[in-house]
């Protein structure tokens, strides 16, 4: 006795047709979610690209607010060390001026002594003036302004697809 079919032949073509369809749908999803990491794959290298740009800015930039400490420190130390050796000459020449014995039989040792001594200490007073610590930082202060003000105008705000 022949079997009989537990589904008939329009059931089994409903059956097919829903699997057809459902692959075709999965088929288009598939093809979407290509095209997708395609557009993110591009969106992540354009980042990375400007990323590296603006890392390359930041190490510029950084390497130049160093190089303006260094030159900083470097012009303290120059004035430390001037400040330093006019203090020394001042002291000698006052201690020269006023424990050398010669001096009250020779007027003209006096005076240039003294005035070896007003040109030192103009020397000094001018050097003081010229030196000016704050001039240096606030040279550094709008070196990190400016670097700080591009950074943020670089920022962008991401865009949600």
């Amino acid at each position: 006795m022949p079997k009989k079919p537990t589904c008939d032949s329009k059931t089994l073509l409903k059956q097919i047709t829903k699997l057809i369809t459902t692959q075709k749908r999965s088929e288009k999803s598939r093809k979407r979610l290509v095209r997708m990491n395609k557009e993110l794959r591009i969106e992540l290298q354009n980042v990375n690209h400007k990323l590296g740009k603006k890392q390359k800015k930041y190490e510029k930039m950084r390497n130049r607010l160093e190089k303006l400490r260094n030159e900083r420190d470097q012009h303290a130390h120059d004035c430390e060390t001037k400040i330093f050796s006019l203090q020394n000459e001042i002291a000698e020449m006052k201690t020269t001026l006023w424990t050398d014995k010669d001096l009250s039989d020779s007027s003209d040792v006096v005076d240039r002594d003294r005035n070896r001594l007003d040109v030192a200490v103009d020397n000094f007073t001018k050097f003081i003036d010229s030196f000016d610590e704050q001039n240096v930082d606030k040279l550094l202060y709008q070196a990190q302004q400016a670097y700080l003000k591009e950074i943020a105008g670089s920022v962008t705000p991401r865009k949600n697809s």
